[in-house]
């Protein structure tokens, strides 16, 4: 199934029309181009149509032309400068950015957005008008692509996050009372849409009406308010404006006089959490998330780097590869970057020949239908809860809906079948790790692939490789081991590479730091904690962190233990704050087992304060 279809039979399954889905963005018959492969998809519009059906998935894959890419770029770039209120830089991409755009109505929306963010901090240049009321100004932004603000209501808008993002910002500009009402309207629709767009935007909204609430003397509304997102925070493992809300709510407890154990736990997360934050220099609390999510370029793979490096590490010569396809010079000037415009049905079939899907916006396996995606889905998160039996009936529904021929599909069945049925013990390491490089096989050439000059992996291949180096590390041969380590340290040393698989990237490296702490070799395995930390912080995607404080201590205790000596008092107390933050998140995140982890090391580590004393009061 195409990506086309799969936003058609969403539509269908809404009730939207197709007149609705595309107002102010682009006119519905070009989906239609798309999948016929008669045009290339842009991803600035193909976002705005997934938002605003509200079906964004987080392993979408989107192959972009070096022209988009560069525009992509600038417009992150571009609103992270603004962010860190270096206004000249900002400038100086602005202009450039907007000699690239042409009359895309999505991307000068974008560009007039930020004219907006330069007049709310009084920056004066020539590109940035006069005597301008902000109000008006962003709602006409507003209006460029939601044509039909202020004229339906909410419930019946589409809304992408940057239009429901520019109404956060508008409604600033208004007075209390429709500011109120407005920033109601605006909470009960995202309160509506699926958990990770409520996360997105409802801590913003609360934050921003929080003020609003207590003037009314609303508290109870504030409160159960607080308690619905604080609680949808925790749920979709997030955290932008945790720390405000928890103030928000402590507040609230303290107007009722309930210092009760809710009250002393929320205090000592907000507490350890900010400790945290300003340790390490940065702020949760504004719109960087936002911006990273709005902005960021997960999952977007610049066409000429796949298809050169991935044509390089098959040992494709451009004359095989273009076989068929293509002539020579055509894949050639693809490779050197000199095509602007690339023709979509040829770069179908080279990804095709490459083992990618052939859709240039795609999940990680074929399209199907919509119940494929929902089934891959509640695999995924039976599996990551260890619910072995419920998960083993759906990834038997999930191969039947797929066709397994295709050597994607039989990749990423094969290894949910050797993680769920234990064909092959994970105790058995060396048949375990043969088994995975069989796997990881099915579509890339895995014989000395860490020698390849040039090389680009899949989502899925990452994740394999990250599984491969754990299990090397447990059969214990190192050999073979740092040639993998190596090959990965070198390929996410490209820019490119880091920007679109971070989750990835976490992943691996905590594989290689743990196994660099069992293998004695501490200073380096905190040296990647740190990275690691300072990336997921940098990036605000904190729901692996309580794994990475934890790898610090565990490398502190192992490391006396190999010296044979006794920890000092400064260094207990510091294993101590740093099992306190780990327990901290790890209980956000209701992550269990990384609680017990802790409870275990405070009892042999302070024996003498029982830990919920400890931790909490």
């Amino acid at each position: 199934m195409s990506i086309h279809k799969y936003i058609d039979y969403i539509r269908n399954q809404q009730g939207v029309s197709r007149d609705q889905l595309g107002a102010g963005v682009f006119y519905y018959n070009e989906l239609a181009k798309v999948e016929a492969l008669k045009m290339f998809p842009k991803k600035i519009v193909m976002d705005t149509i997934l938002q605003r059906l509200d079906a964004t998935r987080d392993i979408f894959e989107y192959f972009s032309t070096s022209e988009e890419y560069n525009i992509l770029s600038l417009r992150k770039q571009i609103a992270l400068y603004i962010h860190k209120q270096q206004y000249n830089t900002a400038i100086l991409s602005i202009q450039k950015y907007k000699q690239l755009i042409g009359d895309n109505n999505l991307y000068n929306q974008f560009y007039d957005y930020f004219i907006a963010c330069l007049i709310e901090n009084n920056v004066e240049h020539a590109i940035i008008p006069i005597n301008v009321s902000l109000e008006k100004f962003y709602f006409n932004i507003i209006k460029s692509t939601v044509p039909d603000f202020n004229v339906l209501p909410f419930e019946q808008l589409l809304l992408s996050y940057f239009e429901i993002y520019l109404i956060i910002k508008y409604t600033k500009f208004l007075d209390t009372e429709p500011a109120y009402t407005l920033y109601m309207e605006l909470l009960n629709y995202v309160n509506n849409k699926s958990p990770k767009t409520k996360a997105l935007f409802a801590p913003k909204i609360v934050c921003n009406l929080a003020d609003i609430l207590l003037e009314k003397n609303k508290y109870k509304e504030l409160l159960d308010i607080c308690n619905d997102v604080i609680n949808c925070l925790r749920t979709t493992n997030k955290f932008n404006y945790l720390t405000s809300l928890l103030k928000i709510k402590l507040h609230l407890l303290e107007i009722y006089n309930l210092k009760n154990d809710e009250y002393y736990q929320l205090k000592a997360w907000r507490n350890v959490l900010t400790e945290f934050y300003v340790g390490y220099n940065v702020d949760i609390n504004n719109d960087k998330y936002i911006f990273l999510k709005m902005f960021g370029l997960t999952g977007v793979h610049l066409i000429n780097s796949v298809i050169k490096h991935r044509r390089i590490m098959f040992g494709y010569t451009q004359e095989h590869l273009a076989d068929g396809i293509c002539e020579f010079k055509t894949l050639s000037r693809l490779e050197n970057g000199k095509t602007k415009r690339p023709n979509p049905k040829i770069l179908s079939k080279l990804l095709k020949k490459l083992n990618f899907t052939g859709d240039l916006y795609s999940d990680t396996i074929p399209f199907v239908d919509n119940e494929t995606f929902i089934l891959s889905d509640k695999v995924t998160q039976t599996l990551r809860m260890n619910s072995i039996i419920e998960c083993q009936e759906y990834l038997e529904q999930f191969q039947e809906k797929l066709d397994m021929t295709n050597k994607l599909n039989l990749q990423c069945i094969l290894y949910r079948e050797l993680c769920v049925n234990n064909r092959i013990s994970p105790e058995n390491s060396a048949e375990y790790v043969q088994e995975l490089k069989n796997i990881l096989g099915i579509t890339i050439p895995t014989t000395n692939v860490y020698d390849k000059k040039y090389k680009y992996f899949s989502w899925e291949e990452l994740r394999l490789i990250g599984v491969i180096i754990y299990n090397l590390n447990k059969l214990g041969d190192i050999t073979e081991l740092n040639k993998w380590i190596e090959m990965v340290e070198l390929y996410f040393q490209d820019k490119e590479f880091y920007l679109n698989h971070l989750d990835s990237y976490c992943f691996v490296f905590s594989q290689i730091s743990s196994l660099l702490g069992n293998q004695h070799n501490f200073l380096e395995s905190n040296a990647i904690n740190n990275t690691l930390i300072e990336e997921q912080l940098d990036n605000v995607i904190l729901e692996h962190i309580n794994r990475d404080i934890y790898g610090k201590f565990w490398n502190i205790i192992e490391e006396k233990k190999q010296q044979g000596v006794e920890l000092t008092p400064s260094e207990i107390e510091y294993c101590l704050k740093l099992l306190k933050t780990s327990y901290m998140f790890s209980d956000i995140l209701r992550n269990n087992y990384g609680k017990q982890l802790v409870i275990e090391q405070l009892e042999k580590l302070n024996p003498n304060q029982h830990f919920i004393h400890f931790l909490f009061y």
